[in-house]
């Protein structure tokens, strides 16, 4: 790890135009959720407590998502509209501790590549909340939602620490950084003169895990832990993917999770990265032996184009598709852990987007429609002691046939419709 000093001021970004109102949002819990067509935005959201009574919804849009349109004097604006509504979890009836609805305005001349929006919401002290954010960009007009568990319990949760780009002093919003991405990490209660570190070595999910018995990593093994001199203005990078968990406390049971990753994502580049996620379309003979050979893309192009009879056009098509999922799967699912790594991304690359999902407070229930039957994967959300967001599959044996026959068909070059 590099530590370099560095003297900061926070830089905090407002909106151009910012109104808010009290606004209801839909109860119904049946949502259209990681779905690429209709989510064309596609913000990234954090949390950060800012004191014991005020947290900040950070939002991440990059610029080229958003649609931009002249006004009278050929300003190119972009609209953004978020609303939202909190919940505490104590509270048995579910009505709200909070809502809003903002809309923001950017001027496309006056940013650059990306642009982080901040909302203050009223979340209190000693207590764990659902966020329910519903937000559009006015240029589609195409309304999502998004889903956050907040943990106000105490000071030490993740939530308590700031991620700063040292170039910009904007907020971080991203839940994961590149090898050698340079930041500054900010504690909001009183500053320490000392951060515990943990890493975690990246995991590699196994061959079975559609299997019925087959077990979710949810408590890694810290492979290296030490302890480091720490003040705000000192800049921070990380040399070697994987995990870390940042703390305050010694004893490493809650802090700041950093998801350390490659430089493209959550696209992949490369052999190394691309051949990994195809442990769940390749038998295991096939994948150790590509894994160990000395020319892995030779096996890695073999396996895809024995698909189609070596038709390059073809097998490069399903390649498309198929690592399409995995970046979409990282998009939305990773945690302590790239997405495509977790049980719903292994399930979104196999079967694609869920028709529905129905969200529960620790819970999503996918739909899925399959030879005109509705087909249901249950994910239980669990806290763990690098993310609250982490959702394991409840492995039923009545479900597992589908993800078995979605595998053997992409190893045939045929892509299961389960929107039908």
């Amino acid at each position: 790890m590099k530590i370099v000093p560095l003297f900061i001021f926070i830089l905090i970004f407002t909106a151009y135009s910012c109104n808010k109102k009290a606004v209801k949002t839909n109860d119904n819990s049946h949502f259209k959720l990681y779905q690429p067509l209709e989510n064309t935005l596609r913000p990234i959201f954090t949390m950060y407590h800012s004191n014991d009574s005020i947290s900040n919804i950070n939002i991440y849009c990059n610029t080229s998502n958003i649609v931009f349109t002249a006004d009278k004097q050929g300003t190119k604006i972009g609209k953004i509209w978020v609303s939202y509504r909190l919940i505490n979890e104590k509270n048995i009836l579910g009505s709200s501790s909070d809502s809003g609805s903002y809309l923001f305005q950017v001027d496309k001349s006056k940013i650059k590549d990306e642009v982080i929006f901040r909302i203050p919401i009223k979340c209190i002290y000693n207590n764990t909340y659902i966020l329910h954010v519903i937000y559009a960009d006015a240029g589609n007009s195409k309304r999502n939602h998004h889903f956050m568990q907040i943990d106000k319990q105490g000071i030490y949760s993740s939530s308590n620490y700031l991620l700063i780009n040292p170039s910009t002093m904007n907020n971080l919003a991203k839940p994961y950084i590149q090898v050698n991405e340079n930041f500054l990490l900010l504690y909001a209660k009183k500053q320490p003169d000392s951060l515990y570190v943990a890493y975690f070595e990246p995991h590699q999910p196994g061959y079975n895990q559609i299997d019925s018995q087959a077990k979710t990593l949810i408590h890694p093994v810290i492979y290296k832990d030490y302890k480091l001199p720490y003040n705000d203005s000192s800049i921070l990078s990380l040399e070697k993917k994987g995990t870390y968990l940042f703390s305050v406390k010694p004893d490493l049971q809650k802090g700041k999770t950093i998801n350390v990753v490659g430089s493209s994502f959550p696209r992949m580049s490369g052999i190394d990265e691309m051949s990994e996620a195809l442990i769940y379309i390749m038998d295991s003979t096939a994948y150790r032996d590509m894994k160990e050979n000395e020319n892995p893309k030779k096996s890695f192009d073999r396996f895809w184009l024995s698909i189609y009879n070596n038709a390059e056009d073809k097998a490069k098509e399903l390649i498309k598709i198929y690592y399409n999922r995995v970046e979409l799967a990282n998009y939305y699912f990773s945690d302590w852990q790239e997405g495509w790594k977790t049980d719903r991304g292994m399930v979104f690359i196999l079967l694609g987007p869920p028709v529905s999902v129905m969200k529960a407070n620790n819970e999503e229930k996918w739909m899925y429609k399959y030879s005109g039957k509705d087909q249901y994967f249950i994910f239980k959300r669990i806290d763990t002691q690098l993310s609250n967001e982490v959702y394991v599959l409840l492995r039923k044996s009545s479900d597992l046939p589908l993800l078995e026959t979605a595998k053997k068909n992409w190893a045939k070059g045929i892509i299961i419709h389960t929107n039908k």
